[in-house]
């Protein structure tokens, strides 16, 4: 299983590769690949409004940051006076933020030749770098913390009467440590988003770049997932009557990535982020049950485990519809469908991202329709299977999510292209 998944992330590494940027560069003077007899300026022309963070002119012999305003109003052009450049070949590196919040980077290859004789194309415009990784990477811990512990609250206040004071003392003290360890995580995402502007470590600590990541949708999200968290955190391990306050706290901390992201370019209205808040909070219910579940199956005690087990199915019915529902508005939303969802990088990774939601639900089914009648019968062999259903399903719920990760963070629907 590990194997196997190991390779599918592998694929969709590959595949995100060659379409890194979802604020995409629309055109560039000089052109990508072209070769010129001078060049006194640079121009950039975007697909839609950004704010330019960093602009780099790079050769053999050159590392030269070029002049940008980043206090300056998003715009879809900017243009940089060049310094004299001699015959040779040049690459322009850019690093901007995109209305949704993203930051992106990219590069472009021009040559200049003032007596001719120069001729080719060369490197492609997007290039995977270790800030898009370190910054796909605490995303998908983010997702991964965040809506663990959402999904926790809501297990904790659903189910606290099926429970030991045991089995609740241990759920509790592991959605409060996701809760504390994801709040963390919100503070490290803006940093490395600065860090990804500045193009080095010592701008992960830059107010500067900072301040700018927090004036886009990126800071309104974070407060709100931080309120939710803290919520989370001090009233999910309390006694039901005040663990219903964490319930709000859940909603908000995980329903919080839809201020940010793609959906904030989609209209009419906030519709989309609707429907990206709620997509979130089903999947937090599930996400959040598997670990508190999986420690369950410990117990001796299989008719309490088997009332869970079937209390936790119906309801999950519900949250599955509501997932499902807002997944295929969301499909038909981003994608200009049918040839946006094989003809682009973010389609290929959704598909993958439905295959590994396909086998989620499969497991589901088979512990609902199977494992559970069987446990509830007093079959021991049955919690056994159970576990590792579970376990698998944790599995694909942490590659679901660093697909997510990817496809959000690296590249991004054709319909805003």
């Amino acid at each position: 299983m590990i194997k196997k998944l190991f390779v599918l992330f592998v694929a969709a590494l590959l595949c995100a590769q060659a379409s890194w940027a979802h604020s995409a560069l629309k055109s560039s003077m000089p052109a990508d690949g072209e070769v010129v007899g001078r060049a006194d300026t640079v121009t950039l022309t975007f697909a839609a409004d950004v704010r330019l963070i960093r602009l780099r002119l790079v050769s053999n012999n050159l590392d030269v940051p070029l002049p940008v305003d980043r206090t300056a109003p998003a715009a879809m052009t900017f243009t940089a006076p060049l310094p004299v450049l001699a015959d040779g070949a040049f690459e322009i590196e850019w690093t901007a933020m995109a209305a949704d919040g993203h930051v992106v980077t990219g590069s472009f290859d021009f040559a200049v030749a003032a007596h001719g004789g120069m001729s080719g194309h060369m490197a492609g415009p997007f290039k995977l770098n270790s800030w898009n990784v370190l910054s796909t990477l605490v995303k998908a811990l983010l997702y991964a913390t965040c809506l663990t512990a959402a999904g926790g609250a809501f297990f904790l206040l659903i189910f606290t009467g099926q429970l030991t004071p045991v089995q609740r003392r241990r759920a509790a003290a592991f959605t409060r440590a996701m809760a504390t360890l994801a709040l963390y995580l919100t503070f490290a995402r803006v940093a490395v988003a600065a860090a990804s502007m500045g193009g080095n470590a010592a701008s992960l600590w830059d107010w500067t770049l900072i301040r700018l990541v927090l004036e886009g949708s990126e800071g309104p999200a974070a407060v709100v997932r931080a309120l939710g968290l803290l919520a989370v955190a001090a009233f999910a391990p309390s006694p039901r009557w005040t663990a219903v306050a964490a319930a709000p706290g859940a909603v908000l901390a995980a329903g919080s990535f839809a201020l940010t992201g793609h959906t904030v370019s989609l209209g009419p209205g906030n519709w989309p982020q609707f429907v990206v808040a709620l997509h979130l909070v089903a999947a937090a219910y599930w996400v959040g049950a598997l670990v508190p579940l999986l420690q369950l199956t410990a117990s001796p005690d299989r008719p309490r485990l088997a009332a869970i087990l079937k209390r936790f199915g119906n309801v999950a019915l519900v949250m599955v519809g509501a997932l499902i529902a807002a997944g295929l508005f969301l499909i038909w939303a981003m994608l200009d469908l049918p040839d946006g969802l094989i003809g682009s990088t973010y389609g290929r990774l959704l598909l993958i991202k439905l295959g590994l939601v396909a086998g989620l639900l499969a497991l589901a089914a088979l512990n609902k329709l199977r494992f559970t009648p069987r446990i509830e019968a007093g079959d021991q062999a049955a919690t056994v299977s159970l576990r590792r259903s579970i376990r698998a399903e944790i599995a694909l719920a942490a590659l679901i999510l660093l697909i997510t990760a990817m496809f959000t963070t690296l590249t991004g629907p054709p319909s805003l292209h």
